[in-house]
């Protein structure tokens, strides 16, 4: 596990460099502490992309050469 915050350039080098040298990690998830009040099938879709304006985007190494 990875502890960083992303919005400063330090945390992102430091998580960039174990990225570039460990191939092993084939996915990131993202927990910025954020809740819901309801089960995520149920949710307002048009109010979780305001919430997460990235659009939630997956960035994965897997199958990757």
């Amino acid at each position: 596990m990875i502890a960083a915050n992303l919005g400063k350039r330090k945390d992102l080098a430091k998580v960039e460099a174990v990225l570039r040298t460990d191939r092993r990690i084939t996915i990131l998830v993202n927990n910025a502490g954020v809740g819901s009040t309801a089960p995520l099938l149920q949710a307002d879709v048009e109010a979780l992309a305001q919430r997460f304006p990235s659009g939630g985007q997956v960035k994965s190494r897997a199958g990757s050469q």
